[in-house]
């Protein structure tokens, strides 16, 4: 079987400008009198004064027209150089743009005996779950969904299972590359996730609308008296299942990712902000778009409890709440992935699901 989702598209409303506070200042001129007693004389200007000051202001006049000439000069030179300044870049990034719109990566992986399918093809995003994980059902799948031949969809795709090992340790240097680059991809989805939704914020219910208010003035985060100077990235990845909150006996397989920055790190606790991540539950795929994690320690042990908002590929927003427990402490200096369990009584996703799952959070 197949499932086919694409990607949830979202229609723009009116742009929102950002309040700005109009400054006005006041500029005062102070014009000197002159000074009493002056002498009528110093007044009238004799014929030879006025000759001296005819020929002193003819000079005068050439030499402001040679000068503005020379600054007209100067000025085209410069508007002709910026021009070609912006031509140049125009046609730089018309090329990057270009060369990224031609590409096509085709992501295969395949575990809890489905394989997850995500294409960039001409522009185009393209996820999907296929149930059967042999190739040539993945391959065909493909082909019915972008009409690429198998030799293309060879070229191109990177295909990873569960068991898949390179003892040479190429694989572990090819996850750590793969989890940056879906880290910049989930980041990237989720900024313009945010755009999409403030730009149609009118159109959103109340909730949502106070917490992208609270997002753009910093409120959502709460204070921060001591930000980090530079930030360590972390990722929370899990595995597991969800139980239907309205029907325990629909149980449907979990994965997702979770993208982590620190805002501020103290020796218990940390602040960190969600920038990005993805989830899919049974066939249906979940990205994240904001949201807050706050990690404390004691005893020994780490609880990291996860707050914000997840979307599907229908475009409904809704919440998600996750604590993630651990046996040993998460600290700053993080040299190995850490284990953690999700308390199931304490995670709801879109209040549809409780989660059970395992996982590893790490320093990327």
């Amino acid at each position: 079987m197949l499932g086919m989702i694409s990607y949830p598209s979202i229609n723009l409303g009116n742009t929102i400008d950002s309040n700005q506070n109009n400054s006005n200042f006041l500029i005062s001129a102070f014009a000197e009198d002159g000074e009493d007693g002056e002498d009528d004389e110093d007044k009238i200007k004799t014929p030879d004064q006025s000759t001296s000051e005819t020929k002193h202001n003819t000079d005068d006049k050439n030499k402001n027209n040679h000068d503005d000439n020379e600054d007209e000069t100067e000025d085209e030179t410069e508007d002709e150089t910026e021009d070609e300044t912006e031509d140049e870049t125009e046609d730089e990034t018309e090329d990057e743009t270009e060369d990224h719109l031609n590409e096509t990566e085709i992501e295969v992986e395949v575990k809890n005996d489905k394989a997850i399918v995500k294409i960039h093809l001409n522009g185009d995003k393209y996820r999907f779950v296929v149930n059967d994980t042999s190739e040539s059902a993945i391959i065909a799948a493909i082909i019915d969904k972008t009409g690429l031949t198998e030799e293309q969809i060879r070229a191109d795709w990177d295909f990873n299972t569960e068991d898949h090992k390179d003892s040479s340790g190429k694989n572990d240097s090819q996850a750590s590359e793969n989890i940056v680059k879906h880290e910049n991809d989930a980041k990237k989805t989720a900024d313009d996730t945010v755009l999409q939704l403030q730009q149609k914020i009118d159109q959103l219910e109340q909730r949502l609308k106070d917490l992208l208010n609270k997002l753009e003035n910093g409120e959502y985060f709460g204070p921060v008296t001591t930000p980090d100077d530079t930030p360590d990235s972390y990722t929370a990845s899990f595995t597991g299942t969800a139980t239907s909150l309205d029907d325990e006996s629909i149980i449907s397989n979990v994965d997702g990712n979770i993208y982590l920055e620190s805002i501020t790190t103290g020796s218990h606790t940390f602040k960190l902000r969600v920038t990005g991540g993805d989830m899919l539950i049974g066939d249906t795929f979940y990205d994240f778009i904001f949201g807050k994690a706050r990690l404390a320690s004691s005893d020994g042990t780490t609880s990291v409890i996860i707050l914000g908002q997840i979307m599907n590929d229908q475009g409904d927003v809704s919440t998600i709440r996750l604590t993630l427990n651990t046996i040993t402490p998460i600290t700053s200096d993080l040299s190995e992935p850490v284990p953690f369990t999700v308390d199931s009584s304490r995670s709801k996703i879109a209040k549809q699901w409780s989660l059970d799952a395992v996982g590893d959070f790490s320093l990327v």
